[in-house]
């Protein structure tokens, strides 16, 4: 049986839908500048300007797939991998599966209240998966079911980036070079080792800022520091 966790620190990665129709349906909503007459560069336009709200879409609930949750319960770590569309909803499962043997924890994360945890829930709704009970469905800041990094350091209207963040308490930076930007493509192309090692990168780092954090907001000593570990032996395809 699984141990109860005090806290889980998780991350997500998402790409844009993988439908077809998605980019005719963002296509057929865009206009080109009234000054464009030549139809290839309004051809080019349009294709450039469609890209760019492709990968937006990774960021919407309603039009992403999510291909990677990592975490770190304090005592165990893992990466559930999505290669494709249809082994979305079995990773979300899969984590919500870890929530209830957990006994409900604290949900730790940078942006976690406005991005993980929010497209999870879409992405539950949309698949048809049941909520875990207690999961936060529309968490605020302040509330004692989550601790968002970001919100902690920069208050709930302000932002700071993860990197910002971790170089304000001198926490290495990763190695890999990777971006979220990458990871559709990384996607795509079948690199899913990459984007779970990119991924734990992420959860490695949220947790030595978390730990930062509780000395001051809680006291005592613990100076936690992400040792970036190699997880190509341990995420789950």
């Amino acid at each position: 049986m699984k141990t109860l966790a005090r806290e889980i620190v998780f991350d997500i990665e998402t790409i844009p839908q993988q439908d077809p129709s998605l980019r005719a349906l963002i296509m057929q909503g865009l206009k080109p500048p009234a000054n464009y007459k030549d139809p290839d560069k309004i051809a080019a336009w349009l294709e450039e300007e469609a890209d760019k709200q492709m990968e937006k879409a990774a960021l919407d609930g309603a039009r992403c797939h999510v291909v990677a949750i990592g975490w770190d319960d304090g005592g165990e770590r893992d990466c559930y991998l999505a290669p494709t569309p249809g082994d979305e909803a079995d990773i979300i499962s899969e984590f919500f599966t870890l929530y209830r043997k957990c006994g409900s924890p604290m949900l730790v994360g940078h942006n976690v209240a406005q991005f993980d945890i929010r497209i999870l829930t879409q992405r539950a709704m949309v698949l048809g998966i049941r909520l875990p009970s207690g999961w936060p469905v529309d968490p605020k800041p302040w509330d004692r079911q989550i601790f968002d990094t970001m919100t902690t350091w920069a208050g709930a209207r302000g932002t700071i980036s993860m990197r910002a963040l971790a170089d304000a308490f001198g926490i290495p930076a990763k190695q890999s070079g990777i971006t979220g930007a990458d990871v559709h493509g990384l996607w795509r192309a079948g690199h899913f080792e990459a984007i779970g090692n990119y991924c734990m990168d992420d959860v490695a780092t949220t947790r030595a800022i978390y730990e930062r954090m509780r000395v001051a907001l809680y006291g005592g000593d613990k100076q936690f520091t992400p040792d970036q570990p190699d997880v190509k032996d341990e995420i789950q395809y």
